[in-house]
């Protein structure tokens, strides 16, 4: 078996919410890092669930504790380059599941891997349309001017120790 060692891993926008737990991911990434490999995530704030994508009234838990989420959609969130949602009606199984991880839970399963936390940055904007009222700035989508000013999505860079 070829085992191989990555330099850096990144994960994305919107991937985490589909894991029912963080421990084992974190694991896999501290086991692919070389040693004083690089390790970085940016995602939704996971307030956003907790508003349920649409308006300022908490709807659900923000908490990891609350469980999963089930709901049916058919349609995806894949934006073609023109911006169009992708296969719009054409998804067959429609029952999604997500979790909810708050930011306590993903930074203690990357430290828990044994990963050392080098920075965590909260910012105002996120990639997509995550609240109703949200408007399109340079940086992304953001709360319009006079709105609340909350974090939208955060950064984690995280590295694996020398052996």
């Amino acid at each position: 078996m070829i085992e191989r060692h990555f330099t850096v891993i990144v994960t994305s926008i919107g991937t985490i919410v589909w894991l029912p737990e963080l421990e084992n991911w974190a694991r896999s990434i501290a086991t692919l890092l070389e040693p004083e490999g690089v390790f970085a995530i940016r995602d939704d704030r996971p307030f956003l669930g907790a508003l349920d994508y649409q308006g300022w009234t908490v709807t659900g838990s923000y908490l990891s504790s609350a469980g999963e989420n089930v709901y049916e959609a058919d349609t995806t969130y894949s934006m073609s380059e023109d911006g169009e949602r992708e296969g719009q009606g054409s998804i067959v199984h429609t029952t999604n599941h997500e979790w909810r991880h708050d930011l306590l839970e993903i930074v203690m399963a990357l430290i828990n891997a044994g990963l050392r936390i080098e920075s965590l940055g909260e910012h105002p904007a996120v990639d997509w349309k995550g609240l109703d009222d949200l408007v399109e700035t340079l940086d992304g989508w953001a709360v319009p001017e006079g709105g609340p000013p909350i974090p939208l999505s955060y950064s984690i860079v995280a590295r694996k120790p020398a052996e």
